[in-house]
């Protein structure tokens, strides 16, 4: 009987509704999911026209590629082992993630890593609203600024919505992305050659290029 309920308690979590809980923490009863359904939420992410400007930058600054993409892997890998390490420790407490620095930071502490992901996410959530509106504007005959606010606010109610609806779109994006992203690099190889590959005056090995990248 109280395993029936708690299925039935789950089943109906997955429903869309309106986030209840916020930074509160989320009872037993009411967690559900999987490590799978994690990996389209971040494949998704990662798949954007942001992240995709973002790589290139290390070969835009003079860096040569190989050096480009030996200090993306080295990120990741890096970046890897702390972020495994805060995920393990989630279920543990069932609370978010700025919440839960504060085990290892104190309450007072973690107002400094807080500071920081407030700018960067701002600064993330502009960067992605001045590279869509492009993308936007292509589809719809509206200003840039109109683009933007519509990319905010479809944001803001994806994100008001929450965790289900968050979930659902990832696994549809990792789709459409990954079938648009394979796409083009199928075009780009089938035309690669000397002419079209790009010069590389000027590029050469950076430590504090390779550091940013």
């Amino acid at each position: 009987m109280r395993r029936s309920a708690l299925t039935l308690n789950r089943v109906a979590r997955k429903s869309f509704s309106v986030e209840r809980k916020g930074i509160d923490f989320i009872p037993t009863t009411e967690r559900y999911g999987t490590s799978r359904r994690l990996f389209t939420v971040w494949f998704s992410v990662n798949l954007s026209i942001l992240c995709l400007t973002v790589g290139t930058l290390g070969v835009v600054a003079g860096l040569p590629l190989g050096w480009t993409f030996a200090g993306l892997a080295l990120g990741n890998a890096i970046g890897t082992v702390f972020m495994a390490a805060h995920s393990a420790q989630g279920p543990h407490l069932g609370i978010p993630q700025m919440i839960q620095s504060r085990a290892q930071f104190g309450v007072l502490g973690a107002g400094l890593p807080l500071l920081a992901v407030v700018a960067s996410q701002t600064l993330y959530a502009a960067a992605n609203g001045i590279l869509i509106q492009d993308t936007i504007r292509l589809l719809l005959p509206i200003s840039g600024i109109t683009a933007i606010l519509l990319f905010a606010t479809v944001t803001v109610v994806i994100a008001y919505l929450g965790y289900e609806l968050i979930h659902r779109i990832g696994v549809l994006l990792s789709v459409l992305s990954g079938a648009l992203v394979l796409g083009i690099i199928i075009s780009l190889m089938s035309h690669v050659g000397p002419a079209s590959m790009p010069p590389t005056n000027g590029a050469h090995f950076s430590a504090a290029l390779f550091i940013a990248v």
